[in-house]
């Protein structure tokens, strides 16, 4: 078991995905381990310049998440990047945009276990893009490659 199947489940079930919701979390790891965006860092920034500064602090620091909303999600990672998600994943748009609501802050939490954004993703990440089987086809219109995602300098 990954440290991601237990979210992944859950997901699963809240919001319907079935077998599209570990499509959905290799997906959001693209999208936040893309270096071509800075990365985890570059992706929390996206949050940030959208006026979500204090709620992305509760995510990295230790402590209880703050939710985001489908709305705030929209505004800090675009419309036109939601709907190519769920196009990709194959899901609703508005399943899409409640899962990865729900999922980012449980998420960065996980990829932040100090309180703070490292400079490497942890290991598992690679891991677990390295063997996931359904990959979209593609994250802000580049196309995936099928090798894991290289997180170090």
């Amino acid at each position: 078991m990954t440290i991601l199947e237990p979210i992944i489940n859950e997901v699963s079930e809240q919001f319907g995905l079935r077998g599209k919701a570990g499509p959905t979390m290799n997906a959001l790891l693209i999208l936040i381990s893309n270096e071509r965006t800075g990365g985890l860092q570059g992706f929390l920034d996206q949050f940030r310049r959208a006026g979500l500064g204090e709620i992305v602090s509760s995510w990295v620091s230790r402590g209880s998440n703050t939710p985001i909303t489908t709305e705030q999600l929209e505004r800090a990672i675009g419309g036109d990047t939601i709907n190519r998600l769920a196009s990709n994943v194959g899901v609703a748009r508005a399943a899409l945009a409640s899962a990865l609501a729900y999922v980012i802050p449980r998420v960065v939490d996980l990829l932040t276990p100090e309180g703070v954004v490292p400079s490497r993703l942890p290991a598992w990440v690679n891991s677990y893009l390295g063997g996931a089987t359904a990959r979209p086809e593609s994250v802000r219109g580049e196309p995936v490659r099928g090798e894991p995602v290289r997180t170090e300098t």
